[in-house]
């Protein structure tokens, strides 16, 4: 991560959300569970993980917020799931803090392993969210709904978070090495 101004990175965690929202809006207007979880998901954990990449701590986890409220009114998320909505905030800002931890303090491979790590703490938490915490706190989603929760917040959500950590490390760095060439020209 790169020493620049609060205002340039409230520039990028606000472009970063724009993404976000066409992302989720495009997303929540296809129809098919199969493709918001293979290309919305993937895209919507790229976009959490730039701006922790191209900001700091502060902003990417800001961005991990608003995303599962930007799907949420969006109806990317049915609306009868909205109780669950703060675990999907938990859980982003989960793997964003594991990318953040891991890069600072791992030299060499620092944001690999914590892409990794991040997505299994993320898919660990929202999986057991669904099928633990929500019955324990009595938090009212309908059981149809609960179960449909149950498959979607499990193993996709390490995949979509291991895909969309791969797209990140990709467009990361191509900006650096451009970002680079500006700086020197």
């Amino acid at each position: 991560m790169e020493n620049i101004s609060n205002v340039k990175k409230l520039t990028r965690a606000g472009m970063m959300v724009a993404f976000a929202f066409i992302i989720i809006f495009i997303g929540s207007r296809l129809e098919g569970a199969a493709f918001n979880q293979l290309v919305v998901g993937p895209l919507v954990n790229t976009v959490i993980i730039i701006s922790l990449l191209t900001t700091d701590l502060k902003y990417g986890i800001l961005v991990s917020l608003l995303t599962p409220v930007i799907a949420l009114i969006t109806g990317q998320f049915p609306s009868l799931g909205a109780p669950f909505v703060p675990f999907i905030m938990i859980g982003n800002s989960i793997l964003t803090l594991s990318i953040w931890v891991c890069e600072r303090y791992i030299r060499k491979y620092g944001l690999y392993v914590g892409i990794v790590i991040g997505a299994i703490l993320k898919a660990l938490m929202l999986s057991v969210s669904i099928k633990y915490l929500v019955a324990l706190f009595k938090i009212g989603i309908p059981k149809p709904l609960v179960a449909k929760l149950s498959i979607m917040m499990s193993y996709p959500q390490f995949y979509t978070a291991i895909i969309g950590g791969v797209i990140a490390v990709i467009f990361y760095s191509a900006y650096k090495r451009n970002h680079r060439k500006i700086q020197i020209n």
